[in-house]
């Protein structure tokens, strides 16, 4: 069938298609996702029942320190909001080795086999400070306070079955039970964040 505005004069058909173009107007533009920056991540904590503590990192850059404590463990942990890297990261670091203690071999290769079937979380070493850290990060675009509880309850939960990987006193190893190590000292982390971080954010700062 022939169109209709075929056959309408000039005059009425032009109206008519400005008419349509006014109603279908300009296409919506998508918002920004949101970042959270270092206060909206203490109001965060806070929320979630937890009582942040803030510290500083060799660069200047806040972290918040929480503290928690399960049937099994003791923790602490801190978390970051990264405005260069735009990632929430989250960092637990365990008992140093003292003296000539090596990591044993059954040891290292199960935290990179847990690496593998981990969520967010992975195991770092920390040549430094010669200790292992549990650390993952979040995309930092709209996080919302169930992301945040499932990292922290990711990062615990992973803490609680490990022991025997970062505790130097739970290795089946005579060396380890003659020289017992000490329990990590409250205070800054010796090393930002994992090494990715390291690179792309603490460099750039």
């Amino acid at each position: 069938m022939p169109c209709a505005f075929r056959f309408l004069p000039a005059a009425v058909t032009a109206p008519a298609f400005l008419f349509l173009a006014l109603i279908a107007g300009p296409s919506p533009v998508a918002a920004e996702p949101a970042e959270l920056d270092n206060a909206g991540l203490i109001e965060m904590l806070e929320n979630l029942g937890y009582e942040p503590n803030e510290g500083k990192y060799p660069s200047g850059r806040p972290f918040q320190t929480i503290k928690g404590t399960t049937p099994a463990l003791t923790w602490t942990a801190n978390l970051s909001a990264n405005p260069t890297t735009h990632l929430i990261w989250i960092e637990m670091n365990f008992w140093s080795l003292q003296g000539d203690q090596k990591f044993p071999y059954d040891v290292l290769l199960e935290a990179l086999e847990r690496n593998f079937r981990l969520d967010t979380v992975r195991y770092v070493y920390l040549k430094d400070s010669r200790q292992l850290r549990l650390a993952g990060s979040l995309p930092n675009r709209d996080i919302k306070p169930v992301q945040i509880r499932a990292l922290i309850d990711e990062t615990v939960n992973e803490a609680q079955q490990t022991e025997h990987l970062w505790n130097p006193n739970k290795w089946r190893q005579q060396s380890a039970k003659e020289e017992p190590a000490n329990k990590p000292e409250e205070k800054a982390p010796e090393t930002p964040d994992v090494a990715a971080e390291e690179s792309a954010g603490e460099a750039a700062e």
